[in-house]
């Protein structure tokens, strides 16, 4: 049986994070982006008491998501189309230039 472990370049990070680290895993995302892309449960999360609790592998697995989806590889979609986390990740980056 394999065991999944997150990529080597997340080794200094706890295995469950705060908003904060998620934030600095992203390439400094802003804090009101990262809550968003919570929200949407783009990144699963728990909540404890009023604190995100997120899962080191589950960011690990958005971001090889995200470098896996690759506009020319969609077969029905048209470049266009875009899924509501890369909308709403552009508005965020739109609206703090």
């Amino acid at each position: 049986m394999d065991i999944i472990t997150a990529p080597r370049i997340f080794e200094k990070y706890p295995d469950v994070l705060c908003v904060e680290e998620l934030c600095e895993m992203l390439g400094g995302i802003s804090k009101k982006l990262a809550y968003r892309l919570l929200k949407q449960n783009a990144i699963p999360s728990i909540r404890i008491g009023r604190e995100y609790k997120i899962a080191k592998l589950a960011v690990a697995d958005f971001i090889m998501q995200r470098e896996n989806h690759k506009p020319s590889e969609a077969s029905d979609k048209t470049i266009d189309e875009k899924s509501e986390t890369t909308q709403t990740i552009e508005q965020a980056n739109e609206t703090s230039e």
